[in-house]
């Protein structure tokens, strides 16, 4: 597990003399990731959260060669553990149990963590949580020694794409 550590005066100087080299270029450095399926997931008719249309925005990046200035990256699927990091072990058990079929028996839980129109239960909810949360986590990581200027996860829930800007 990593933990943050204050950084003594001489790491910061080279933090900031690193900073300061990554950004002569003038060009921001945008880091973009993307996984091809999350334009698979479904959250039912009549909702506004439609993971085709990141799919559809991704293909528009290609198209016009808008990717061909960021630095492209498929993340990797966050496991439970990196998942309880941010939430309760219950919470993520019940992303992994629930499904469509068995929602009916588990309404106690859903009502707990607050599954309903605006939240449903959607086929593959735990791989979609897992693909969402792995893009977020890449993203931020990607931040060390000045290595991003933006990142943008087109993986993330709630709002399809997930963006940070860093300030050097």
């Amino acid at each position: 597990a990593s933990r943050v550590v204050p950084l003594g005066r001489d790491e910061r100087d080279e933090r900031a003399s690193s900073a300061a080299s990554c950004t002569m270029s003038g060009k921001p450095k945008i880091s973009y990731f993307y996984d091809p399926d999350v334009g698979n997931f479904y959250y039912g008719q009549g909702h506004p959260m439609k993971p085709h249309r990141v799919r559809m925005t991704h293909n528009l990046l290609l198209h016009y060669g808008i990717y061909k200035e960021m630095e492209v990256f498929r993340p990797a699927l966050a496991s439970a553990e990196d998942m309880t990091k941010f939430h309760s072990d219950e919470y993520i058990e019940f992303l992994r149990l629930i499904t469509p079929d068995n929602q009916h028996e588990h309404m106690r839980q859903l009502k707990r963590f607050n599954c309903a129109e605006d939240c449903p239960v959607f086929d593959g909810l735990y791989e979609f949580c897992q693909l969402s949360s792995g893009g977020s986590v890449a993203s931020a990581a990607r931040r060390p020694a000045c290595a991003t200027t933006f990142s943008i996860a087109a993986c993330s829930v709630p709002n399809t794409f997930s963006t940070m800007r860093f300030s050097t």
